[in-house]
């Protein structure tokens, strides 16, 4: 595994908070956007609030649906591993 560096995305940062008008609680999403956006990486989330700070090739967002899905899958699993015990 390799951790990039930040730091070098905060001029990525400042261009789309002044190009969105962005501030208070949208800072934290606009960092992490500035950070996918400069590494050239993609981004996984349920929070649709992303949709409007990246590129649909930068972003996949995820269903409820999903969330409910790996949530029986977990709980299945850990039957399973009761069962086994």
């Amino acid at each position: 595994m390799r951790l990039a560096p930040l730091g070098p995305e905060w001029a990525t940062l400042r261009q789309l908070c002044l190009d969105k008008q962005l501030g208070g609680n949208d800072l934290p999403d606009a960092w992490l956007s500035a950070a996918v956006v400069h590494l050239g990486e993609h981004l996984v989330s349920f929070d649709r609030d992303f949709r409007k700070l990246l590129k649909r090739s930068q972003f996949t967002l995820l269903s409820p649906a999903y969330a409910t899905l790996a949530k029986v899958a977990s709980a299945l699993g850990l039957v399973v591993e009761q069962l086994r015990r």
